[in-house]
């Protein structure tokens, strides 16, 4: 009986393994992101790169390969002093991860570039410092948690928020929609629930993910029909969510102005921007912006003026390559230096 059943175990260890192989060799599975495993909990923030961290691979979508380093406070950034120097002049950038800049090396981000821009603009008669604070999946209200508990001890001089359309849909969906494990995986709140042991076998097993997959997509709550078109038109959807995310804007731009800085929105398209669909998400921010004389740049018309010539979006994944960076780059010192932002 105990041969029977060590058999019939070794058999089914054997068959888990075969499935296993043909599982990877024939890419049954869906992917795991290989921008995981290298963030942590925060006691004030939803989650952060971890401080210190490298991180190195290739994109899921195989278009561009990544490197990034974090500094000691776990910003895709050199490293800067709290205290501000004298004399220097700090922009404090936050937004997700178009501001990390996925998609590109970190000399060609856009805020990395910008900074570059303006230390050639002062001659280094004056230092410049851009305070590179964006964190993948980052949205109005993980922003302005940011700001409050570490961005504002930077003293910053200008403050610049960048808005993606998708950033209404993280509002609507909330803080807890994305989980960090304790392995330092970013994780639904679906998969989070499974616990550690689950999260373990859905990262570093296929046949498991497809398994688990299935349970979770049965078990998962709808988004509501036309979910994505309703990020791009008025819609009753989203009504709360912009409310939201605008007061959350409120709350930034308060903090901000009681420190004597300037307040600064940038709107970066999703992909295709040469949509009409883009229209409302900027005109709807240029209203806020407006009713609150807050300086609104908007990415959106050179992108989109760009677009059937120069290749700005990756194929495959959501995030601009390094021209599209650079024209972003471009449109925010137009704008900084036009408004004498910069002083």
């Amino acid at each position: 009986m105990a041969l029977r059943s060590l058999l019939i175990i070794g058999g089914s260890l054997v068959a888990l393994v075969v499935a296993e192989g043909l599982v990877r060799m024939f890419g049954l599975a869906p992917s795991v992101s290989n921008q995981t495993g290298w963030l942590v909990e925060d006691p004030y923030l939803p989650y952060r790169p971890r401080p210190g961290s490298t991180i190195s691979g290739r994109s899921t979508t195989d278009e561009y390969d990544f490197h990034h380093v974090h500094n000691s406070r776990g910003f895709r950034d050199t490293e800067h002093e709290i205290e501000k120097p004298a004399g220097v002049f700090r922009i404090l950038g936050l937004g997700d991860s178009f501001t990390v800049g996925w998609g590109a090396p970190y000399e060609e981000t856009y805020l990395r570039r910008l900074e570059k821009k303006l230390l050639d603009r002062t001659g280094g008669n004056r230092p410049v410092e851009v305070i590179k604070c964006g964190i993948n999946g980052y949205f109005a209200e993980s922003e302005k948690l940011l700001l409050k508990h570490y961005g504002m001890a930077y003293s910053p001089d200008v403050v610049i928020v960048g808005f993606v359309p998708n950033d209404v849909l993280d509002t609507y969906q909330g803080l807890e929609a994305i989980r960090v494990s304790k392995q330092g995986y970013l994780t639904s709140r679906q998969v989070h629930d499974l616990g550690e042991v689950g999260i373990w076998f859905y990262v570093h097993s296929h046949l498991a993910r497809i398994v688990l997959r299935r349970y979770l997509d049965a078990t998962a709550t709808e988004l509501p029909e036309d979910w994505w078109m309703d990020l791009y038109r008025p819609s009753k959807t989203y009504a709360k969510s912009w409310r939201d995310l605008l007061a959350q804007y409120d709350d930034m731009l308060a903090m901000t102005r009681a420190s004597g800085a300037e307040f600064v929105v940038l709107h970066i398209p999703n992909k295709n921007p040469g949509s009409d669909i883009h229209l409302y998400p900027a005109k709807r921010m240029a209203e806020w912006c407006e009713n609150n004389r807050v300086l609104f740049v908007d990415a959106l018309p050179d992108l989109r003026g760009k677009a059937k010539v120069k290749k700005l979006y990756w194929d495959r994944d959501s995030h601009c390559t390094p021209a599209g960076y650079r024209i972003i780059s471009d449109v925010l010192f137009a704008a900084l230096t036009k408004a004498s932002l910069i002083r």
